[in-house]
């Protein structure tokens, strides 16, 4: 169990599930038994668009979609120019 607004580290040595937890958490595995609730809603019974907003990653290798920047940053253009520029200017660049 996570509480609720809470940020979770995943780290382990190579083998020990962390990339099938991150396929399982963003719908891109077939998953046959059990359940990963999000309060006691299933992922699997949201709109897997919902469900994949719902967490964030950050890559040991970090890499970009194809697209431009702007849409790298905001992939569902939730957010003013504003904010983006904020952002980036937080974390110097």
């Amino acid at each position: 169990k996570i509480k609720r607004g809470s940020k979770v580290g995943v780290v382990g040595r190579t083998g020990t599930g962390k990339t099938s937890l991150l396929q399982s958490l963003y719908r891109m595995v077939y998953v046959r038994g059990g359940d990963i609730r999000i309060g006691t809603t299933s992922l699997y019974s949201l709109p897997v668009e919902d469900s994949r907003r719902l967490f964030g990653v950050v890559p040991q290798d970090p890499y970009l979609f194809e697209g431009t920047i702007r849409s790298n940053l905001d992939r569902y253009n939730e957010y003013e120019e504003a904010r983006l520029k904020e952002a980036l200017n937080t974390v110097q660049l």
